[in-house]
């Protein structure tokens, strides 16, 4: 048995399960326990009726004190789903924050016992160190004159990774005029993450999945059990029935092109008889062209919507489907951690899940990729000439138009970092939670002034409306 105490999220999970069973069953309840009550009070009973005054009086109070108890138990889950999520989760994730503190603190070779002052300011103003002062180890800020020893610095730890001021990128903002608008910008790809591109990803991929399966179904009626593709099971939010969870054979993709193979499908000629006037709405040989041309289609499609959600060195499908709904409905991004992620089924994220950062760099490294290959074969990739991996060199090549991603740590399961290749000019971007949403700013940046609103064979005007 789960321990609630310690568990909490376990605990809220079985509650919000339970509130949607009392809410199922109380919607017809209080239908029937109204028709019960205006039919007690309005209706008079015939002598000849199979219910009795008395027996429908009884079943109206069963039924009515039925609904009550099933509000009473909602109102109960309710109030305890609140109670949780404003005391004991906000309690555990104060104690998954100081259990991350005492190890970053154990790395870096101090005890988490040990007191740091807050400040230098209360100390004896007579506090000298011990140690003697050389020359060659001065201070290059002013010392006043009869002060020989150098001024006593707070103890500063980097208890999150890149969380201090960036002066290298606040000078290079300056420096190319962006200081002004480079925040706006990035708050501008939150809300496009949030409310239009993640939304627009989920959406397509469903109906891609219940086109796909509604094909398949038909397209095996002949087999001895009808087929279902495997990778609807990987998304929780995908309604399945039992029948087909139980009975339907479970086809992988290689299943399914197998099929197409066998359907006869032939891309080029079945789309020559699809356009072909002579044929358009006559007989069945155009509507089975069509069809085979709608199986192809969907293939490809389902190849490309794959990617997104297949992160290289990651096997969690269901985990990355599930982050990217909660990150899409959340308000700009609120619940978006760059080294971090949230919980799945009641566990909490470990290193073998990817980061937040890790799934939307991803999924905006697809769309750039897919955004050059119009034509969906799936096999053409154009990761390379996205995105540059360290140890690999920066191109030694004079051309300013070009631009790529620079990952400084990519073997990183903790946070990645991103910067911008321009030409042999690197772009640095903020450090710390917002540097993903500060690249892709001055990526577009780029794209806009740079490459007169391309990205290799892509019109991104679209997505420069983001800097505008």
């Amino acid at each position: 048995m789960w321990d609630f105490q310690s568990l909490p999220w376990a605990r809220l999970q079985q509650l919000e399960t339970q509130k949607d069973k009392i809410k199922m069953l109380l919607g017809p309840l209080s239908l029937i326990t109204i028709i019960l009550i205006l039919d007690y009070c309005y209706v008079v009973p015939a002598d000849d009726s199979m219910f009795s005054h008395s027996l429908l009086t009884l079943v109206t109070t069963g039924c009515l004190l039925m609904t009550t108890y099933s509000v009473y138990k909602y109102i109960q889950c309710d109030s305890e789903i609140h109670k949780l999520r404003n005391n004991d989760l906000v309690s555990e994730q104060k104690r998954r924050n100081i259990e991350k503190s005492k190890e970053l603190l154990k790395r870096a070779g101090i005890n988490s016992s040990q007191k740091i002052p807050k400040s230098t300011m209360n100390m004896h103003e007579n506090y000298r160190p011990s140690y003697p002062i050389y020359e060659s180890n001065r201070p290059n800020y002013p010392i006043h004159e009869n002060y020989t020893n150098s001024p006593s610095q707070p103890l500063k730890l980097n208890i999150k990774p890149f969380d201090y001021v960036d002066d290298v990128a606040e000078e290079f903002m300056r420096s190319k005029g962006l200081d002004k608008n480079i925040r706006k910008w990035m708050q501008n790809v939150k809300l496009w993450y949030s409310k239009q591109f993640l939304p627009l990803i989920l959406e397509n991929y469903e109906t891609n999945l219940k086109n796909l399966n509604s094909l398949l179904r038909e397209s095996t009626r002949d087999k001895d059990r009808p087929w279902i593709y495997a990778g609807t099971f990987d998304d929780e939010s995908i309604s399945v029935s039992y029948e087909e969870s139980m009975y339907f054979r479970r086809a992988s993709m290689k299943d399914v092109q197998e099929l197409a193979i066998e359907k006869g499908c032939n891309y080029a000629e079945d789309l020559e008889k699809a356009n072909s006037r002579s044929l358009r709405n006559q007989g069945p040989e155009y509507q089975q062209a069509m069809m085979r041309v709608n199986f192809v289609n969907l293939i490809k499609q389902r190849m490309l919507f794959e990617k997104y959600f297949d992160i290289p060195g990651y096997n969690c499908k269901g985990y990355i489907i599930q982050r990217l709904r909660a990150l899409g409905k959340s308000t700009c991004l609120s619940e978006y951690t760059s080294n971090s992620g949230g919980f799945y089924r009641a566990d909490v994220w470990t290193a073998k899940k990817p980061t937040d950062s890790h799934l939307l760099s991803h999924v905006f490294f697809c769309l750039l990729n897919n955004g050059n290959n119009p034509t969906f074969t799936p096999d053409k990739d154009f990761f390379a000439d996205i995105i540059i991996n360290y140890p690999r060199m920066i191109p030694n090549e004079d051309h300013p138009h070009k631009v790529w991603f620079y990952q400084k740590n990519p073997e990183s399961a903790l946070e990645p970092h991103f910067e911008i290749v321009s030409g042999r000019e690197v772009w640095p971007a903020f450090k710390g939670n917002d540097n993903l949403f500060c690249a892709i700013a001055l990526f577009l940046h780029h794209v806009k002034t740079k490459s007169q609103g391309y990205f290799l064979h892509m019109n991104c005007s679209e997505l420069l409306e983001l800097i505008a």
